[in-house]
């Protein structure tokens, strides 16, 4: 190769390199959007993953099943074998012959309890195949993203929401809702009952922590796990009980005591607030601190006026 040829080879080379930085920080700044084509593609590509993780259980199972047929089929034979020697130790036999069979009887029934623990086994894990091949959601409070946790990933980013604090209709369970909502049809309802119609509201902070203020406005994340197949909030604890995985704690949450009621909810406790909208009070869906009091609830160990914590467990 001459020197000319080397040097033009280096300035493709160099170009094309440029072209593909260029396209990788396009794709950063690229909103991930619902209908993106790459955001489909990808969604199937993780579908595509969990149908070949569940078709590998499935044939883990299969292969522990053919195992317990085995193991069953033999057990029969030994069970079969043992009541032909016993028949033939009835019928009489000479002195040698009975010491045979004997031995023989002795050595069965040591192998059989040892076969029903194989097979005791092999169900058992395939019992804990079936338990952890599935997949469960939780909604995170607080925050923009998901744990940062084996086997969790984002679903979507949004908006935590919910009925107005003085209003005494509406659904009291708080929503993450997406920040690019669906439109319905222009024509609907038709109607509705004398005008009525419910109420949803964004979520503000109602006390000072961390990097949140009052009235800072409150985002929230869906989040997937799997292999699992539970969710659980353990209120008044920051652990999970034994066997189930942490996802993350944080400080319980509801509406004031003086307002109309909403659920328990668990706030993270790095807690975060969009940008542009710091410390804007509009009201709405408000969130406030839970504090215990002792009466009904045992002191000790709870304490009158303490705040109380919370976890996400899955399982």
């Amino acid at each position: 190769m001459t020197l000319n040829n080397a040097f033009i080879l280096l300035l493709v080379i160099f170009h094309n390199a440029n072209i593909i930085v260029a396209q990788e920080n396009s794709a950063v700044d690229k909103r991930l959007l619902l209908d993106d084509p790459q955001t489909v593609t990808s969604q199937m590509l993780s579908l595509q993953r969990e149908i070949q993780t569940l078709q590998t259980k499935i044939a883990e199972i299969d292969v522990h099943q053919s195992q317990i047929q085995l193991l069953n089929a033999q057990i029969a034979q030994l069970q079969q074998e043992n009541a032909a020697l016993k028949q033939q130790i009835s019928h009489g036999s000479s002195n040698h012959d009975v010491q045979i069979l004997t031995t023989k009887v002795a050595t069965l029934n040591q192998e059989l309890p040892l076969l029903k623990m194989k097979v005791d086994a092999v169900v058992i894990e395939n019992q804990k195949l079936l338990q952890h091949s599935g997949t469960t959601f939780f909604p995170i409070w607080g925050r923009k993203s998901c744990p940062v946790i084996n086997g969790t990933e984002l679903v979507y980013t949004g908006i935590t929401a919910g009925k107005h604090a003085i209003n005494t209709g509406s659904g009291t369970n708080t929503l993450c809702l997406p920040h690019d909502p669906d439109s319905l049809p222009s024509d609907f309802p038709t109607t509705t009952y004398s005008s009525h119609n419910a109420d949803i509201f964004g979520a503000e902070y109602q006390f000072t922590y961390k990097n949140v203020a009052v009235d800072d406005d409150v985002p929230c994340a869906i989040c997937k796990v799997r292999p699992a197949t539970a969710t659980m909030m353990v209120p008044a604890k920051l652990s999970c009980p034994q066997e189930w995985t942490l996802q993350y704690h944080g400080y319980l949450s509801a509406a004031y005591q003086g307002e109309q009621a909403t659920d328990y909810i668990c706030v993270d406790s790095d807690p975060e607030f969009f940008e542009g909208l710091r410390q804007v009070n509009s009201d709405g869906h408000l969130l406030y601190p839970v504090r215990s009091w002792c009466g009904a609830l045992p002191c000790p160990n709870y304490k009158s006026g303490q705040y109380l914590s919370c976890a996400i467990c899955t399982l």
